[in-house]
């Protein structure tokens, strides 16, 4: 029987509503893809490990990371990606506030995620995101990233329960839905955008969770 819901946050229940997306934008004009697992990962090692972050530095420390050359002119935009894009388009998805609220009355809730400290805060202030949760598990909190095993650790021990007793929701199939099944913790991806039509246990709105929660 399920007692407790693992959420991912971005893509999962909020999403930037911007073409292009800003952490889309910021892997192109470096010449990469957002869904690049290996440049994924080292963007997140330097954005979403630190809470008082200096993201010029971060900034740099990527370019150098991907051992590629660019110019002061790119840098200054990357910058503003992340300072100004990255926190003034956050929306969560049509059904995502509506069905948090309904879990919570049924369900322990708790929240797993790699985040990038100054989007992380508009949740905070403008969704007040941390009343839908019994447990948050934030990347610049804990010093972790997904797929480590250590954050569902975190998160179950919190919640108390176990492993058979939670279900982990996200839309990254390696470090939501792979990581939680390689942990134990059955999972569900969410796939708004239908990029993986051929992945069983998938829904694509956020109000069909309640057929696996039977």
């Amino acid at each position: 029987m399920i007692k407790a819901i693992i959420f991912d946050c971005w893509g999962t229940l909020f999403y930037d509503d911007i073409e292009p997306k800003p952490f889309e934008e910021f892997a192109r004009k470096l010449n990469k893809a957002i869904y690049d697992y290996s440049y994924l990962k080292i963007f997140e090692r330097n954005l979403m490990l630190k809470k008082n972050i200096n993201v010029e530095l971060a900034v740099k420390n990527i370019i150098r990371d991907l051992k590629i050359e660019t110019n002061e002119k790119v840098l200054n935009e990357l910058v503003f990606i992340l300072k100004e894009k990255a926190t003034l388009y956050i929306k969560p998805y049509p059904d995502t506030l509506k069905t948090l609220e309904k879990l919570k009355k049924e369900f322990k809730l708790g929240l797993v995620t790699n985040a990038f400290p100054l989007s992380f805060k508009v949740l905070e202030t403008k969704f007040k995101i941390r009343k839908f949760f019994n447990t948050l598990i934030i990347s610049y909190e804990v010093g972790l990233l997904k797929p480590d095993y250590k954050m569902f650790e975190l998160a179950l021990k919190n919640l108390k329960c176990k492993k058979e007793e939670a279900l982990m929701v996200g839309d990254n199939l390696e470090d939501d839905v792979k990581a939680a099944r390689k942990f134990g913790i059955n999972s569900v991806l969410f796939d708004i955008n239908n990029r993986y039509s051929e992945f069983h246990e998938r829904i694509t709105s956020l109000s069909e969770i309640w057929k696996y929660l039977k």
